[in-house]
């Protein structure tokens, strides 16, 4: 084993073991390191540079194998660079991505821009709020840290675009990094997106999914802080 190999593995076992030493929850630790090794082999030894993610993609991943039905279509919205849709389509789902790649490739990081189609995924290169989807075709829907990161009337028609693509009884799981208060969505992409007052609450984000007609079913904060001291808020919700 070469030193960038080894070197990459002591950083995916510091990685998980950050998640166990927070959440105590050696399963989950374990799937971290395993996500981790799924970037790794997918993108050329490549993994998400910010702390959080590892927790995410592992809790994510959780809630899909304990709510989805484990089969029909799944779209990870605003996938940018993760292993989420290689490891959705290894669930047994029809998978898609939908990234609207509006940094142009500007940035070799979780924004960056592919194309899954060598897993078998379609990638669609378009932004959440536009209408790719037949109403109730969905059976899941994540999205791991990209819907907070637009506009506020975007997100809105985001999640309206979503709510409307799952069919009644799918799934959709997301997670939103939010402001070191603890209230606000992060309102930063690589800029300023708007003033905090206008981009909205954690409880405003909340009234926006219960308004398209989702239902929560649960809610966690990521016990962990990210690279910028932001905190993650993570949902469960079904279509009603």
């Amino acid at each position: 084993m070469g030193a960038l190999a080894i070197r990459g593995l002591s950083s995916d076992f510091r990685a998980a073991g950050s998640v166990f030493v927070r959440t105590r929850d050696f399963p989950l630790a374990v799937d971290a390191l395993r996500h981790r090794r799924t970037s790794r082999r997918a993108f050329g030894g490549w993994v998400a540079g910010n702390s959080l993610r590892a927790w995410e993609y592992a809790w994510t991943m959780r809630q899909v194998a304990k709510h989805g039905v484990g089969s029909g279509a799944a779209v990870d919205f605003g996938a940018g660079k993760s292993p989420t849709p290689i490891l959705l389509a290894r669930l047994g789902y029809t998978t898609a991505v939908v990234d609207s790649d509006q940094l142009d490739d500007e940035y070799s990081n979780e924004w960056q821009w592919v194309d899954y189609g060598q897993w078998g995924i379609k990638t669609h290169r378009a932004g959440m709020e536009d209408r790719l989807f037949d109403e109730g075709s969905l059976s899941v829907a994540v999205s791991v840290s990209a819907i907070e990161h637009m506009p506020a009337e975007t997100r809105r028609q985001s999640i309206g675009e979503i709510s409307r693509a799952v069919h009644v009884g799918g799934l959709v799981v997301l997670t939103i990094d939010v402001l070191p208060d603890g209230k606000h969505l992060w309102n930063f992409a690589v800029d300023e997106i708007e003033p905090e007052e206008v981009h909205g609450t954690i409880d405003a984000f909340v009234d926006e999914l219960q308004k398209s007609g989702l239902r929560l079913i649960s809610r966690e904060a990521c016990p962990m802080k990210g690279d910028s001291d932001q905190l993650v808020e993570a949902f469960v919700l079904t279509k009603t």
